[in-house]
């Protein structure tokens, strides 16, 4: 033989009689023609594989010390080959240990690839070659590096792993993708993938403990910071502080357009793409606050198509919606038209207010003289003023505290005919009028400018009358 086979001597003549088993054909030095089993644990107690090997200790290719289950010399490169077929070739597999089939909940074995060991400065990588296909005809393809595992920096110190797919050589041309896959699983089993970082211990040389930093779990949820996603992106924050986020996104571009996040809604499915409609949901803020048991969907903000949808044309508002428990109330809306409601959903006006408002200081309305054209005086006065009708009243909705309250003012209907310009008519359903009070102000100025004219016609005629009977006593002792 042309390998020294490690063997015991008891089994030498084990050995032998392998040897004088007879076989049609003797081509080589040493034939055997069924199993040959070596090694005290085999020889004579278990059946070797019909016409295969076992052995009990370690073997050794090109050395006589093996120190491994196989040992091959390291004077020189080798190759673990499979012969070429004359046809396609085979697939070759290699594979760690499976559970016991049948056994519970059984762990599968590591397969665990290493380089060789380095001293010194030395380094070490661990290469996938591929062969692509390449031009027609039978000439060999040419091998490509597809995948690189290496280390670098200082053994003990800050060495680092680079995981690195094929890169492409040559003008425009890409790179290798690279996939990384978790273990396939069957039925109703899964797998993810993990991601683990040592974070700083307390000082010494003892080994930091391992934290999952990231995971991508079976239904393709992604979890920073935990094990058990319960969306597509989860990101849980333990870490408190003023100036710790749970995420921050920094923007730094030249560009004014360049948003930091983009929320992006369409109907269909991601390779047919088919328009929203009136009612959607787009990017949207959503805050859940525990209360001891459960998170309540307690308040959100965001987008909502608002109308007809067509190309070029998506009517959108913005809503804030605030509660105490899950279903939060529609607050405020900005519609695509810039009407900002408070209080209602369907504003009519730049500000619209269903609801009572409150200040510390006034409210200015702009009225700058240089803005202004066509200067004229009212025609409205006293005669106006007496033809309102002051009221008092009570709404009849009484959902809100401030409509509860008992009220003063005036009827639209009745002043509109009077005084148009105070009278604004909404673009609701209903069409409901409203009154601007504040501009009945001039009409109120006018009518007390005109009772102060005839109260000082009065005064004058009263002192004429007051000057003539003194004079008449006088002449009238």
């Amino acid at each position: 033989m042309k390998r020294a086979l490690n063997v015991d001597l008891a089994f030498a003549v084990a050995f032998l009689a392998l040897a004088l088993v007879p076989v049609s054909a003797t081509a080589n030095s040493g034939d055997f023609n069924g199993g040959v089993a070596i090694g005290s644990s085999y020889a004579g107690v278990d059946a070797a594989p019909t016409n295969g090997l076992i052995v009990q200790g370690n073997v050794g290719i090109g050395t006589s010390s093996p120190t491994n289950t196989l040992s091959l010399s390291g004077t020189a490169a080798q190759t673990f080959w499979m012969e070429r077929s004359s046809g396609a070739g085979n697939s070759l597999t290699m594979q760690a240990g499976g559970g016991l089939s049948g056994g519970t909940n059984e762990n599968g074995g590591n397969l665990i690839l290493a380089p060789g060991i380095t001293t010194g400065t030395g380094t070490s990588n661990i290469q996938f070659t591929f062969y692509p296909a390449g031009s027609g005809g039978t000439s060999d393809n040419t091998a490509l590096t597809g995948l690189t595992l290496l280390a670098t920096g200082t053994s003990g110190s800050n060495a680092n792993t680079t995981l690195q797919s094929n890169a492409g050589s040559g003008t425009n041309q890409n790179g290798g993708a690279l996939t990384i896959s978790s273990g396939v699983s069957t039925g109703t089993g899964t797998s993810g993938i993990s991601f683990n970082v040592y974070p700083a211990g307390s000082s010494g040389s003892s080994a930091n403990s391992p934290t999952t930093a990231m995971t991508v779990a079976s239904k393709g949820f992604v979890g920073i910071g935990t094990t058990s996603p319960a969306s597509i992106l989860n990101v849980v924050n333990t870490v408190g502080g003023t100036s710790t986020w749970g995420i921050n996104i920094d923007q730094v571009s030249s560009d004014a357009y360049s948003a930091p996040l983009v929320g992006r809604k369409a109907r269909g499915t991601p390779s047919t793409l088919t328009a929203v409609a009136n009612g959607d949901l787009g990017a949207i803020f959503q805050t859940q606050f525990y209360d001891g048991s459960s998170y309540l969907r307690s308040g959100y903000a965001g987008f909502v198509v608002n109308g007809t949808v067509a190309t070029n044309s998506i009517p959108t508002d913005f809503t804030v919606n605030t509660g105490v428990t899950t279903g939060p109330t529609e607050r405020m809306r900005v519609t695509s038209a810039g009407l900002v409601g408070i209080a209602t959903s369907s504003p009519s006006y730049t500000l619209h207010v269903n609801g009572s408002v409150a200040g510390t200081s006034a409210y200015n309305n702009l009225s700058d003289m240089r803005l202004k054209k066509d200067i004229q005086p009212i025609a409205y006065g006293l005669g106006t003023v007496m033809k309102l009708r002051p009221i008092s009243f009570n709404w009849k909705a009484q959902d809100q505290d401030w409509k509860k309250q008992h009220q003063l003012g005036l009827i639209a209907q009745e002043v509109e005919p009077v005084v148009p310009e105070v009278v604004t008519t909404a673009n609701d359903p209903m069409q409901s009028k409203s009154i601007a009070y504040g501009s009945l102000v001039p009409v109120l100025i006018k009518a007390i400018q005109e009772l102060k004219t005839d109260n000082d016609d009065q005064v004058k005629t009263i002192n004429e009358l007051r000057s003539a009977f003194e004079a008449y006593k006088k002449a009238h002792p």
